[in-house]
């Protein structure tokens, strides 16, 4: 008797504990941030084989978003997929790739959270990241530094009716018009100006599938591989020519004339777009750069047609804290990523720091950003508006993925919260410090071409102007309280321009159509009705597309 009423309080106790366990995945019933909610069919797991499901996206810009509904954002089929190397194997949190779909299975292309419209889109969830914000983080970087940058939204994921946590949405890079501007590549356009762009490359891991080649000086570790057009649909005139073109570059960095501006590799690189990315990466400490999901592109020869360093991408493992087995080196705020990274990085770039011309443009360049969007301040304003936006949502994360415990890619087991985001505060403090001096100590002394100091950030090559003609797109008062003065280049086009401030959740706050004036250059902006405050980001477009990007603090 005594033994059966053991078993029955142990079934008692069990029973309860189940209970407990189902009712705090249930009290998930709604969230300041969107939601999302994927079904796959009969709850089929999902691997790194497509499949389709049905997705579901609740977001109210006014009001808190209920897992009910309404599904205002989407409500319809997807194709998804597991995504990552490393992390799908390790990581308890899966990151997804998904392709909105038409009931017949075509491509659907809508706007999601604020974005424009596509069909390719990545579920991103940060694991190794306890802050959870380091890529949202350096993507607003990449993008106020005025380069093509992922755009991005943080939203809580429920799949096949069980919460997955905290993830990051972001536009998937793709060739289009909103993403990698570049020229469309048919197979049939195989000679002349059709031939030359557009491609987009990535230095990654081998694709296996028998067209990726082995980056120079990569160590059997990092591969080129076709992005776009996908290799398969290439032609094999198409694979020869950007394959040669990679080349000559690289031909032209180990000559003994690599410096010189018709035949070094200047006449095959936009110096600008490399030295982006340089700072960027080094910044960030981002020891995937280089070697692992590194892109670039090259667009039409009547369009440029010189390789393009970007878009950034993948900075879960950066920003310090990182533990992947080059002891603390990942943590320290010293040394150059591309000089000390253990193995896989191609030569490029200390050959780039051998060239008294890119080390001149790269300090002014550093400079000129330094006296504007990369300071500390500005730092903690965008991680401490991250972190106020994932206040609630972030104790929902850490109690299926609990903060303390000891995760591969991060130093920081034990640490809470709090402490994270001050680490990385206290990293990107640290980093700019070392920055500062080892950029100065570049031998340079050469004038640059680039027009990095008239003219930072670069504008987007949209307009019918030269970048170097421009302003940079600016506001003032800044922080502002009621009323915000947006300065504008001189010389865009006129016609239409629209401006939309977004909170950091990616929600639209205010959204403002007005005809431009030739020669008008401030236009002011009421942000009396924004009833928050903290850190804003707003784009201003125009007919012919993005203008500009950028942020302030509303006080």
């Amino acid at each position: 008797m005594r033994v059966a009423r053991y078993y029955m309080g142990l079934n008692i106790l069990w029973s309860l504990l189940i209970f407990i366990s189902i009712n705090t995945k249930a009290q998930f019933t709604s969230s300041n941030l969107p939601i999302i909610l994927v079904d796959t069919d009969q709850g089929v797991e999902i691997t790194k084989e497509r499949i389709t499901a049905s997705m579901r996206i609740v977001n109210n810009p006014d009001q808190r978003n209920s897992i009910n509904g309404p599904y205002n954002e989407y409500d319809g089929r997807i194709a998804i997929k597991g995504r990552g190397s490393s992390s799908w194997g390790v990581f308890a949190k899966k990151g997804y790739t998904l392709e909105t779909q038409l009931p017949t299975g075509e491509n659907n292309n809508v706007p999601l959270l604020g974005m424009p419209e596509e069909n390719d889109w990545v579920l991103h969830g940060p694991y190794a990241d306890k802050t959870l914000m380091k890529n949202a983080f350096v993507y607003t970087l990449g993008s106020e530094i005025g380069r093509y940058t992922p755009r991005h939204h943080f939203c809580e994921l429920l799949l096949n009716g069980e919460y997955r946590g905290v993830y990051l949405l972001v536009e998937r890079i793709k060739r289009d018009k909103n993403r990698v501007d570049i020229a469309t590549l048919n197979p049939d356009e195989n000679i002349g100006d059709d031939l030359t762009g557009g491609y987009i490359m990535r230095i990654d891991r081998d694709e296996g599938d028998g067209f990726s080649w082995e980056a120079s000086f990569g160590y059997g570790l990092s591969y080129f591989n076709y992005y776009y057009p996908e290799s398969i649909s290439m032609s094999q005139t198409q694979r020869n020519y950007i394959r040669n073109y990679i080349g000559d570059f690289e031909y032209a960095l180990l000559a003994l004339s690599f410096a010189d501006t018709q035949r070094g590799y200047r006449a095959y690189a936009d110096v600008g777009s490399f030295i982006d990315y340089f700072i960027i990466s080094e910044l960030t400490k981002n020891i995937d750069a280089y070697r692992l999901s590194t892109y670039f592109s090259k667009d039409k020869d009547s369009k440029g047609g010189k390789l393009n360093m970007g878009p950034i991408w993948d900075f879960n493992l950066s920003c310090g804290g990182i533990n992947i087995g080059f002891g603390d080196w990942g943590a320290q705020a010293e040394n150059w990523v591309s000089d000390e990274l253990p193995g896989g990085v191609p030569f490029w770039w200390n050959v780039l720091l051998d060239d008294t011309y890119y080390n001149s443009c790269l300090q002014e360049r550093w400079t000129n950003l330094r006296n504007s969007i990369l300071n500390e301040s500005h730092f903690n304003e965008i991680i401490d508006g991250y972190a106020t936006l994932l206040d609630e949502a972030k104790e929902r994360n850490f109690e299926i993925y609990p903060l303390a415990d000891p995760v591969w890619g991060n130093n920081h087991a034990g640490f809470t919260y709090e402490q994270e985001v001050d680490t990385l505060k206290g990293f990107m403090r640290a980093r700019l410090a070392w920055m500062d001096a080892a950029i100065e100590a570049l031998p340079g002394g050469q004038v640059c071409e680039e027009c990095f100091t008239d003219c930072p950030p670069f504008v987007p090559p949209i307009l019918s102007v030269s970048p170097r003609d421009e302003q940079i797109l600016s506001v003032y008062p800044n922080p502002a309280t009621t009323t915000l003065v947006l300065h504008l280049p001189r010389r865009i086009v006129t016609g239409l321009l629209i401006i939309q401030i977004h909170d950091l959740s990616g929600r639209v706050v205010l959204r403002e159509e007005r005809p431009r004036s030739l020669g008008q250059t401030d236009w002011s902006i009421d942000i009396s009705n924004i009833s928050q405050e903290g850190l804003f980001l707003y784009e201003v477009r125009s007919g012919n597309g993005l203008i500009g990007t950028g942020s302030f603090v509303k006080q």
